[in-house]
């Protein structure tokens, strides 16, 4: 039952990470919510890492429609829309941006203000009897995007996959669910990822977390327990290649789920 409940939840994090985290080719161009219709590097780029190292648009339309949804892991250990739960646009310097209440399927859409330009947000959800929840995509959002899944679990779920880890969570520190993407918004295997300070634990091939993993498997996922609360860089590397690292925030208490590309 247990490894059933951490296969939905990666699920959660991962597969639509990718499709609707605003990060992938066809994620449609938020933080890297899809990174652009061609990669998180804008036009010209081409294979699953024919991004890296290129710049985003410097401008965006304004506003941006960002627009998702919250599930949750209910007690048969499914995933589920999330109803009535709260969804906070927040732009990188505390500012909230955009603010609104999923429906009964667990949808939501934000108009969010950018100025022209991409605009650094990541959301953060809540909604009663549940732990907080943060997600911040792989780049800055430069064009509409439908990449905003927000995963929100109960302190109950989020003990499990803990201890399926083989990991004792610290109150005071953060949790961060890692999906490394390519270009194309596929997942990447053989990432190595980073967060100082924090315990990364990766995915075993079948489908449990294990600690002797030394990278990502087929689903691109890793989990990061114990992350010192406070501003993050998180970083990965497939082979010699460096990805786009980006800032998140752990905060003690909270679900994270952060994307990263090329």
């Amino acid at each position: 039952m247990r490894n059933g409940l951490l296969a939905v939840v990666l699920f959660a994090c991962g597969s639509n990470s990718s499709s609707t985290t605003t990060d992938g080719n066809n994620g449609s161009g938020g933080k890297d919510s899809g990174s652009g219709s061609n990669g998180s590097g804008g036009s010209g780029s081409s294979g699953p890492f024919g991004c890296l190292g290129k710049s985003i648009p410097s401008t965006a339309p304004d506003p941006v429609t960002l627009s998702g949804s919250a599930v949750t892991i209910n007690t048969s250990f499914q995933v589920t829309g999330l109803a009535n739960a709260t969804i906070v646009a927040e732009h990188a310097d505390g500012t909230v941006i955009g603010m609104t209440t999923t429906d009964g399927s667990g949808g939501y859409s934000l108009s969010l203000p950018t100025g022209g330009v991409p605009l650094d947000v990541h959301l953060e959800g809540s909604a009663s009897t549940y732990r907080p929840s943060a997600l911040y995509p792989a780049v800055d959002l430069y064009q509409n995007s439908a990449a905003g899944l927000v995963v929100i679990v109960t302190q109950a779920i989020f003990n499990d996959l803990a201890e399926i880890s083989g990991v004792t969570q610290d109150s005071s520190n953060g949790a961060v669910g890692v999906v490394v993407l390519d270009c194309n918004g596929s997942a990447v295997a053989g990432a190595v990822v980073d967060i100082p300070g924090g315990t990364v634990v990766y995915q075993g091939s079948n489908g449990v977390p294990n600690g002797a993993a030394i990278m990502t498997g087929s689903d691109g996922l890793a989990l990061v327990f114990n992350v010192p609360a406070g501003s993050a860089t998180l970083s990965a590397t497939v082979g010699s290649m460096q990805l786009r690292s980006h800032v998140i925030t752990a905060e003690a208490g909270v679900t994270t789920t952060a994307a990263i590309q090329p």
